[in-house]
Formats: structure tokens, C-alpha cells, sequence
């Protein structure tokens, strides 16, 4: 900076439009919920499957209105902690429900990652799991930095 001149604040580039989000998303809930659950929950639940499920997607849409609504509100990033700081104004709350997201983040990639390696040691046998889990979670890793750079 020079001349006295004031800091800018920084834009995230808006790289993702309504048809990539809206598959990404699809294919989050699909991946880790349908694909990699329906056969245990199939199990336990036997004929009621299908309201389990429906049951499901009932609460799955009301959270999506319920961000959309906050989303509307504060259209900011940062989501879950940006809503809780807004409406609490306690920047640790805010900090551990950040926390949190990326915790289930994490337990939502293991849950992929885990079904991936079932359903790719059934059709190889050959293959350990644990070499499957490594190069699913590197490919998904380098996608994710390649995404960060372009944004």
C-alpha cells in the first residue's frame, strides 16, 4: 500500500454456479447416505425402508430451508459459524460450531471413503483396502487443491 491508500477487502472468486453446487450436493448426500447405507439400513429397518428414508428427506429439506433462509440473511462465507456468531455474538461459540462442521466434514469423507473401498475390494479382491482408501483420498485431495487454487 501506498499513499495512505486502504486495504481492500478480498473477494472469494464465485466460480461455482447453481448446477455445480446443486450437483455437488446431490452427489455428497448420494454417495455417503444411499450408495454406501441403503443395505444396513435395508437390514434393520426391512419393509419400513422406505419411510426411514423418506422420513429422511423430509429433515433433509427442512435444513436445506432453514440455510437457505440464513443464507438469505447473511450472505457471507463461513456459513454455520458466520449464522452463530451473528445471533449469539460470541466468537468462541462461533469458532467451535466451525469446529464442528469440519469435524463432520471429516467423518462424511471417511463414510465415503469407506464404502468406496467396499465397493471396489468386492469387484477386486486382489486389491488391499487400505491401498484404496490412500488413492481415493488422493485423488479427492488433489481435486480439492486444484480447486483452491483456482478460487
Amino acid at each position: 500500500m501506498s499513499n495512505g491508500d486502504a486495504p481492500q477487502a478480498s473477494q472469494l472468486a464465485r466460480s461455482l454456479g447453481l448446477g455445480a453446487l446443486t450437483t455437488y450436493g446431490i452427489g455428497h448426500i448420494l454417495g455417503a447416505g444411499i450408495y454406501s447405507l441403503i443395505g444396513e439400513v435395508a437390514a434393520s429397518a426391512g419393509w419400513w425402508s422406505p419411510v426411514s428414508f423418506l422420513a429422511a428427506m423430509a429433515v433433509a429439506g427442512l435444513t436445506g430451508l432453514t440455510y437457505a433462509e440464513l443464507v438469505s440473511r447473511h450472505p457471507r462465507s463461513g456459513g454455520e459459524a458466520t449464522f452463530c456468531l451473528a445471533a449469539f455474538g460470541i466468537p468462541r461459540l462461533a469458532f467451535m460450531i466451525g469446529w464442528l462442521v469440519f469435524c463432520s466434514g471429516v467423518v462424511s469423507l471417511a463414510a465415503v471413503t469407506h464404502a468406496f473401498a467396499n465397493y471396489t475390494t468386492a469387484m477386486w479382491p486382489s486389491l488391499p483396502a487400505a491401498v484404496v482408501w490412500m488413492a481415493f483420498l488422493t485423488a479427492v485431495s488433489q481435486l480439492n487443491f486444484r480447486g483452491m487454487r483456482k478460487s
